[in-house]
């Protein structure tokens, strides 16, 4: 027998051996047992899993139902026969879609949506990895109902060329006590020369962003403490009226950012610096499972949470400029101000509870509007925010 022939024989041995390792190949009247090889074990229960995204807030660069279908189709090609549909609702539209009787399996939620989430949402295991103040935050009755898995912030922002025409020092990095009670001074004294820059009338000292769902007086009041100092704190504008200069300071959430410089080819903005608050945060993106939903598909929907917590996809959300729950191996935000509140939040974060805020907010509102208000916010305000111990 010649070499070839010996060659030949040997190679068609070897495939015919590794042919018979290779699971459930006989033959090819055994093609699904190999699909199903390649594919692996599907879930314990396959099907399509329905999420509602509620939008009580907005990061203003990108949709939290955008983010939540990108990162749900890696997880369906991990899940084989799992689909996930996700849909975006205002308040309104999920309440009616509610009570029509129509439930979704997971929802994404803000501070402030739910009020009782017994009978509405199951209680769940908390995640490891979260920071004290973010995992307490979703708790009700000493029970846990939702993950935490997306941030905003407020942020104080300086109108630089108001504040220039009175020699008010700029500060860069993040606000300290000293530094905002010797502006405010500034800016709501009267000087008693005549001839000394004042400031205009019709310009409010500082002022605050106004929504349903947020109280921005308590980040100041968080971050900065009782010390500090503001005869008025009553003041709510929209992000419309600090580009048309009617504050000299401001304090937003960074997607009122975003809208005005959306809208700066319009309405040009005037100079500004914005220096991160991160003693307090109410805008915070949670996920629950609804309750009565049955053992297997309850297990997949725990999968899913778990999933939206991995690294990589926390690391997702700085394409829709929301910052994630999780401290980062590096920086997930490219805006410089979402950059300096991310890193702020390594040091120092504080939050309400998600299922009392609406009733908290109501209670800031009355600090507020009593005398010495702001002081007396500036007290109360440990009594319902959540921070490190």
């Amino acid at each position: 027998m010649n070499r070839s022939k010996v060659l030949a024989l040997i190679l068609l041995a070897l495939v015919i051996a590794f042919s018979m390792m290779l699971p459930g190949i006989d033959g090819y009247f055994q093609h699904d047992q190999y699909v199903k090889w390649l594919k692996g074990s599907p879930p314990v229960w396959q099907g399509s899993l329905k999420i509602w995204h509620i939008n009580t807030w907005q990061t203003g660069y990108g949709a939290f139902s955008t983010h939540l279908k990108n990162v749900f189709s890696g997880f369906e090609k991990s899940h084989y026969g799992v689909f996930v549909d996700v849909e975006g609702l205002t308040p309104e539209e999920a309440s009616a879609k509610l009570q029509r009787g129509e439930l979704p399996d997971i929802l994404s939620f803000g501070m402030g949506y739910i009020k009782e989430p017994e009978g509405f949402l199951q209680d769940i295991d908390e995640y490891d990895g979260l920071r004290e103040p973010l995992a307490r935050s979703a708790t009700f009755k000493g029970k846990t109902y939702a993950r935490p898995y997306a941030l905003g912030g407020y942020l104080l922002l300086i109108n630089e060329e108001i504040c220039s025409s009175l020699d008010i020092d700029m500060a860069y990095d993040w606000p300290d006590t000293e530094w905002f009670n010797e502006t405010m001074n500034r800016l709501e004294t009267v000087p008693d020369d005549e001839e000394a820059e004042k400031l205009d009338p019709d310009i409010a000292p500082i002022a605050f962003v106004a929504d349903e769902y947020r109280i921005a007086q308590a980040s100041l009041a968080a971050s900065l403490g009782s010390a500090v100092q503001i005869k008025d704190a009553n003041t709510e504008l929209g992000h419309e009226d600090f580009v048309k200069g009617k504050a000299a300071l401001y304090v937003c959430g960074a997607q009122d950012i975003a809208m005005m410089e959306k809208d700066s080819e319009k309405n040009p903005l005037p100079a500004y610096s914005a220096l991160p608050l991160a003693g307090y945060t109410d805008m915070v993106q949670y996920v629950g499972i609804t309750a009565g939903i049955e053992e297997d598909k309850r297990f997949v929907c725990k999968e899913a949470l778990d999933y939206l917590l991995e690294q990589k996809n926390q690391m997702m959300l700085g394409d829709i400029g929301a910052i994630p729950v999780l401290q980062m191996d590096e920086p997930s935000m490219q805006e410089e101000h979402l950059s300096a509140l991310e890193e702020a939040y390594c040091y120092r974060i504080g939050v309400p509870n998600a299922f009392s805020l609406k009733a908290d907010i109501g209670e800031a509102r009355k600090y507020l509007s009593g005398n010495d208000g702001w002081r007396t916010l500036c007290e109360k305000i440990e009594t319902f925010v959540v921070t490190e111990k």
